[in-house]
């Protein structure tokens, strides 16, 4: 007797060709922002403003914030002070496959500022510096997310004005280099 040939299922079909991860997300996000002043400065001390970034994350882990802010209102000194400041900061997710997600950001900032005195002068100030924080960001949707930071900084002045920047009326001490702090609360929308 002949051996009787086996049966077969048809193969399964060959597995489909690998898809093309896509490593960057790209982000845009406007914010609003305050300045908090420290308790020697006037009463009208007070600060505020708009921003907007552009944010490409190259991976679940990395982005850079690229942004641009407007801020306004009186400074330290209680003089009545605009600015602009461009940034550009690296940043690191430490948990990025989680909803809500901390994020540690740093890098460099220029910005631009215009004072108003109150006796008519007017001055303009140019500065460099370096700014280092945290936040969250809080993906809602998968588009978009709300994030929240405290950004700290150091800048020194560029320009060539003879003027100290900051005169301490009680001592008499003045200084051309600032530091401070940015609270910011943004909206991301992600593509």
């Amino acid at each position: 007797a002949l051996p009787q040939p086996q049966l077969y299922e048809q193969p399964p079909p060959p597995p489909p060709p690998p898809q093309r991860v896509r490593r960057t997300q790209w982000g845009v996000q406007f914010r609003v922002e305050g300045v908090p002043m420290g308790r020697d400065a006037p009463s009208n001390a007070r600060m505020g403003g708009l921003g907007g970034s552009v944010r490409p994350r190259i991976g679940p882990y990395f982005a850079f914030d690229v942004g641009l802010d407007f801020l306004w209102g009186h400074d330290f000194n209680g003089d009545e002070r605009s600015e602009t400041v461009f940034s550009v900061n690296p940043m690191v997710f430490v948990n990025p496959r989680h909803r809500v997600q901390l994020y540690l950001l740093g890098g460099f900032l220029v910005s631009s500022a215009r004072v108003k005195y109150g006796y008519g002068g007017e001055t303009r100030y140019r500065h460099i510096g370096v700014d280092g924080g945290a936040g969250l960001e809080f993906r809602f949707w998968r588009r978009f997310a709300i994030d929240a930071d405290v950004l700290a900084f150091v800048r020194s002045r560029t320009d060539i004005s003879p003027y100290p920047e900051y005169v301490d009326p009680a001592t008499g001490r003045y200084t051309d280099t600032s530091a401070g702090a940015v609270l910011r609360l943004g909206l991301v929308h992600y593509w």
